[in-house]
């Protein structure tokens, strides 16, 4: 009785409603016919089939006659009333009910039939996983009903959840099935973050009391099936689907994607025949969140979990992961490559254990290499981006003193670096894009700034010496990139590049393009997938059409070419009409 007035009291805030749920012959009537005759008139009992002939125009029979989509207004209907009813009575409810049925003519598991009231109006499901044996015998030997007959293996339930994948899969491939698919984990993988981990510290213990996915998944559950349809419904008792959504976007503005698989998501955007997916067991809106932070959103896709509701010729999968749950992709997949995060998340017990792989047995691979990429695919060639501002007025203005022979020394050093800001803020902030950051306002709150996407992340490199003032503008503009002096393509090292997003390449002109295109070469050798785009005040038209910069790019590279203004003049200054001698007043040395 003690139980009832407590429930009875908490209903009339909110009632206290019980869905009962498991494949038909699971055992529901059965259990709910037992608490009825068991808590008599503390609880209300409800057979979902039963209220829905109630509140329906000509009953059961008509139900069946109506639309999916007619259906679901009458489903509506008998949720609701059972949440007046339990309002009013101030009373709790049980309710049986159904997610899906199995479609006998299709041989198949239906469409869910359970609605967005219904969820909402739950604050408890009990899931009667019966063993698939025992429910194949209760359905070949009920006598109450006539039961269609489905096999052990239509039983499973996880079968349901295998077509939802592949169905999504096929919806990701579409028309256009690619001639690679990169396959890749999200937790621990992309991103040395746990987002379950995170998502639950963000929550907080008081949305899922007495429970947490470690203590699901450390149960004799392991990692099965039936333990994560637990953690999707711990998932659903962590708030409504605002509060989720907010727990999501908090959780995903903590995680940073390791920046080579930024480079390598971008690369494989830019292509037409290859694609990638990410499969997690994770949250699949913090990782969309997290893509879409990364301006991936819509073109790598994903298959993940979360909440409730949440055939095509392949030549070749790759497949990335870093833990044992990983283990069957992994040796599934054509190619199967193991991330392995930082020394600081690794541990072996006792000390004298042995590490289980070496580079004997597991060869390092770096996917930012160029070995690595002489496997993808990338069939496009590669290919020159030009954007300039010669028509503009500002681009006349600026080239003005660029142009006037009595402006030299430190006058023209200073007209280079404004020429680089204003290329970096009108120009190279639309080409790569900018984050938003909280800085303090100057009324005392928060508020939203911007900076270069990646900017931390941004390598600036002066093509010595006559690009060093137009790079130092856009080093001003960007001031958290790094900006190395370095004499020769040579001079750029390999810790140069390692964790780069971007590389910003800086000339004043670029004539024959032969200088630049060692650069690009040096860079593609280094970091195969980092973005690359060069800066110039004068960029020769010729260089397009020659295919100057492209000779030493690999296939798929596209660079991004940003130029004050575009020349058809093919002069190349000598003496004092070297820019560098002129930036530097040199124009009298031999």
């Amino acid at each position: 009785m003690a139980l009832a007035q407590t429930i009875q009291s908490s209903a009339r805030e909110r009632p206290v409603v019980i869905g009962l749920y498991g494949v038909s012959g699971s055992g529901k009537t059965t259990l709910l016919n037992q608490l009825r005759r068991t808590l008599k008139d503390d609880f209300l009992f409800y057979e979902g089939s039963q209220v829905i002939d109630e509140v329906t125009p000509g009953g059961l029979a008509q139900f069946k006659a109506w639309s999916r989509e007619r259906q679901m207004t009458s489903r509506k209907a008998a949720i609701d009333s059972i949440r007046m009813t339990c309002i009013q009575s101030g009373k709790a409810a049980i309710v049986s009910g159904h997610f899906s049925f199995f479609e006998e003519n299709e041989g198949k598991v239906g469409p869910p039939v359970i609605t967005r009231d219904d969820l909402d109006t739950y604050t408890h499901i009990l899931y009667l996983n019966v063993p698939t044996e025992v429910l194949f015998e209760r359905r070949a030997f009920d006598s109450t009903r006539d039961r269609p007959y489905i096999s052990t293996e239509e039983l499973h339930i996880n079968s349901f959840n295998l077509e939802r994948a592949k169905a999504c899969l096929d919806i990701i491939i579409g028309d256009k099935p690619p001639l690679m698919m990169l396959v890749l984990d999200a937790d621990k993988t992309l991103s040395e973050k746990d987002t379950g981990a995170l998502f639950w510290e963000k929550v907080g213990s008081s949305k899922a009391k007495g429970a947490s996915l470690e203590d699901i998944f450390s149960s004799k559950l392991g990692y099965s099936y039936a333990a994560f349809c637990q953690a999707a419904m711990l998932y659903e008792e962590s708030g409504d689907d605002q509060e989720f959504d907010r727990s999501c976007s908090e959780v995903a503005a903590g995680v940073s994607m390791y920046p080579e698989f930024v480079c390598l998501l971008h690369r494989v955007a830019e292509q037409e025949h290859v694609q990638a997916v990410v499969i997690t067991c994770g949250i699949k809106r913090v990782w969309e969140m997290v893509l879409e932070k990364e301006r991936l959103s819509g073109i790598v896709k994903i298959i993940g979990s979360g909440r409730i509701t949440e055939g095509p010729v392949i030549t070749g999968i790759w497949a990335f992961g870093d833990s044992p749950l990983d283990l069957e992709m992994l040796k599934l997949a054509d190619r199967g490559i193991v991330v392995v995060g930082p020394e600081a998340t690794r541990i072996v017990l006792p000390p004298t254990t042995p590490m289980p792989l070496d580079f004997k047995r597991l060869p390092s691979l770096d996917i930012t290499g160029a070995d690595f990429m002489d496997f993808v695919p990338f069939p496009s060639p590669p290919s020159i981006q030009l954007t300039h501002a010669t028509e503009k007025n500002a681009a006349k203005l600026l080239m003005t003193q660029m142009q006037n022979a009595n402006v030299a020394g430190p006058n023209l050093c200073e007209a280079h670096m404004s020429v680089g800001k204003y290329l970096a803020i009108e120009f190279l902030s639309e080409a790569i894009g900018v984050d938003e950051y909280s800085i303090p306002h100057v009324l005392g709150h928060e508020t939203n700034g911007h900076q270069l996407y990646h900017e931390s992340q941004t390598l600036i490199v002066a093509v010595m010496r006559a690009g060093e003032p137009m790079a130092r503008g856009v080093w001003e503009s960007f001031p958290k990139a790094s900006f190395p002096h370095v004499k020769s393509p040579e001079d750029i090292k390999p810790h140069h590049v390692q964790g780069k997003v971007t590389i910003i390449i800086v000339d004043s002109v670029i004539n024959s393009g032969k200088t630049v295109a060692e650069f690009l070469g040096r860079i593609q050798i280094l970091h195969s997938t980092v973005r690359i785009v060069v800066v110039a005040g004068v960029f020769q038209a010729e260089c397009i059409s020659r295919r100057a910069l492209t000779q030493k790019l690999r296939y798929g590279a596209k660079v991004t070419v940003v130029a004050l203004r575009v020349s058809q003049n093919k002069y190349t200054g000598r003496g004092s009409t070297d820019t560098g001698n002129r930036l530097f007043n040199t124009t009298s040395l031999p």
